[in-house]
């Protein structure tokens, strides 16, 4: 009977802070540059798993949707752009191939055959592509 008394008083004691704990979470404060923020949180050079890094950044994007800081069109693009990027993928560059097309090579080496220049890592979107070394048409 002792042993139920000690138990029923630490639930009474322990419940109150796990309902706390479970409540709504805090807001959210928007940042000033979402793309900054969202990069601070998951850089870039710093992923080590492609999935983990894609993961990372739907996590945070989440978190400020909640929040109400996403425009409609940040709410659809910032995981697809997580998802056409190098991170997470060692020696993988951005290709601007002649064609205007930008693709993700295995390395500089595979983009240059390929009639491509290197625009370094990162993702695909709102890339800026160099001038391209050659005007050659280029397959897929």
């Amino acid at each position: 009977m002792r042993t139920f008394s000690i138990l029923a008083t630490l639930g009474v004691l322990v419940l109150p802070a796990v309902l706390v704990a479970k409540g709504p979470p805090p807001p959210t404060t928007c940042p000033p540059d979402v793309a900054a923020a969202i990069a601070a949180a998951c850089p870039c050079d710093g992923a080590t798993n492609h999935g983990q890094h894609v993961s990372c950044v739907v996590q945070q994007r989440n978190a400020l949707r909640k929040g109400g800081c996403l425009t409609t069109e940040d709410r659809r693009t910032i995981a697809r752009c997580a998802a056409r990027s190098t991170c997470g993928k060692p020696g993988r560059v951005i290709c601007c191939l002649a064609n205007g097309k930008v693709k993700i090579a295995p390395d500089e080496t595979t983009c240059m055959d390929r009639g491509g220049t290197s625009a370094g890592q990162g993702s695909i979107c709102g890339v800026t592509c160099p001038s391209s070394p050659s005007s050659a048409f280029l397959d897929d």
